[in-house]
């Protein structure tokens, strides 16, 4: 992708649904040639003690990337 994506939006945190979840903040993903605002949400980590390292866009050789997130 040639052009940056838009700055994060606010995303609105809701009550926890329990217990050991964990927010996953949104960001922007790509869909159909646009950016497309993915909305955060509560998860479980995928084991005690992992940390949510949130998706990005990174900037190489003129071109935007995305990495996606994963737990740490």
């Amino acid at each position: 992708m040639d052009e940056a994506p838009p700055p994060a939006q606010a995303d609105i945190i809701t009550a926890t649904p329990g217990p050991g979840y964990v927010w996953v903040g949104g960001y922007w993903g790509f869909s159909w040639g646009h950016y497309v605002w993915i909305r955060g949400h509560w998860e479980r980590p995928e084991r005690l003690h992992a940390h949510w390292v949130q998706p990005r866009w990174e900037y190489h050789d003129g071109k935007y990337l995305f990495v996606k997130g994963y737990w740490r």
